[in-house]
């Protein structure tokens, strides 16, 4: 059996060996178009399309010489796959092509399977003209398929999966305004509004450089509206998924951590929460964080672990950013975006002397007008 794969690496296999060509000659570039353009095509056409420069007469002779190495590459065990009659030449309907078969498994719906066999680039190291056309039709097969997968992995509720394809597939279409529209809502559908809007510069930074014009109205529009909602008050998604359990027997407490959204005062202000584990310390943070955003505060969340894995490990949570020192951390933490800041710091019983010690100075710092900060630990 004749297997043909033109995409990642051109190869040539006859009954499990190998018989692909050391140099792409016209030969090697025939059977290359044989395998693409399935179906008896007449000699006249191919011989004119591979020598254009020449007589019909001397095109169709160089036809029969290339046709002849073809088959004296092949091999006997290749007798019949390629086809040449007098008046028609081609690959017989038995020889399996990378590029048909993950059209066959596409149109079964089978798009991961066909998506394995369209990763590359097509015919690597030919440079006909023609080929630079079948590159563009492989291109935009694959884009399709990856943006299929990516729809359906976003319905699936998986929206990392759903980015991962998504970049794949901008990264194909670099100018595509579409693919990276698509890009920029599943970033954003993750909670990765930052990175949606840095793709957007991305793409009119390049779309200056090679048109000399920025981004369309709808892509514009598409990042102004992320631009809103990355400003409006979030919380983090810890804090949101505490938040999410049953809320019973601390409304007490949470009427006095409300005194901290009432006061005027320019200083501080910091609630302490004691309580032995499973007291609900978490959850009544918790409920006050998204009351407090929902007045427009800005969130930060971050927790101790008994074995801390980073320095300053409640800090480092609370700023998606670890490596900090306690000068880089002030520093961030002052510039912190909005008139009000919330702070919460869980499970400060595991807190090593340094957090502690950084604890103690943050009220003082640049932060101390905007700042409300709740501290939990366990008796």
């Amino acid at each position: 059996m004749l297997r043909i794969r033109a995409v990642g690496e051109f190869r040539i296999e006859v009954g499990g060996h190998a018989r692909t060509p050391p140099a792409f000659d016209r030969a090697a570039a025939l059977l290359a178009w044989l395998a693409l353009n399935p179906g008896l095509h007449p000699r006249s056409a191919v011989a004119a399309r591979f020598w254009p420069d020449v007589l019909d007469e001397s095109a169709r002779a160089s036809l029969r010489s290339a046709l002849w190495s073809l088959r004296k590459q092949l091999g006997e065990e290749a007798n019949g796959t390629l086809v040449a009659t007098r008046e028609r030449v081609g690959l017989g309907d038995d020889v399996w092509v990378d590029v048909r078969e993950l059209e066959r498994l596409r149109a079964e719906g089978k798009l991961e399977d066909a998506l394995v066999l369209a990763e590359g680039e097509l015919l690597p190291g030919f440079e006909d003209e023609w080929v630079f056309d079948a590159r563009d039709e492989h291109r935009a097969r694959t884009v399709a398929l990856l943006e299929a997968l990516a729809a359906a992995a976003e319905a699936a509720g998986d929206h990392r999966r759903a980015v991962e394809l998504s970049r794949r597939a901008a990264g194909l279409e670099p100018l595509s305004e579409e693919m990276h529209r698509a890009l920029m809502r599943r970033l954003a559908a993750s909670g990765d509004r930052g990175a949606a809007l840095a793709v957007f510069a991305e793409l009119r930074t390049r779309l200056l450089q090679r048109f000399r014009i920025g981004p369309s109205d709808e892509t514009r529009r598409l990042a102004e509206s992320l631009r809103a909602e990355a400003a409006a008050p979030t919380v983090p998604a810890r804090l949101r998924k505490i938040d999410g359990a049953l809320f019973v027997g601390r409304d007490a407490e949470l009427t006095r951590l409300r005194r901290l959204s009432a006061s005027e005062a320019e200083t501080p202000r910091i609630a302490l929460i004691a309580g032995e584990a499973g007291s609900g310390k978490s959850r009544l943070a918790a409920r006050f964080a998204v009351e407090h955003a929902q007045e427009g505060a800005t969130v930060l969340y971050g927790t101790c672990a008994e074995q801390a894995l980073v320095p300053y490990e409640p800090f480092a949570e609370a700023l998606d950013e670890a490596g900090l020192d306690a000068a880089e951390i002030a520093e961030r933490l002052a510039a912190t975006p909005g008139d009000r800041v919330l702070l919460v710091l869980d499970d400060l019983q595991w807190a090593d002397p340094a957090t502690l010690a950084l604890l103690s100075r943050v009220p003082r710092g640049p932060l101390s007008s905007r700042l409300a900060l709740i501290a939990a630990y366990r008796e």
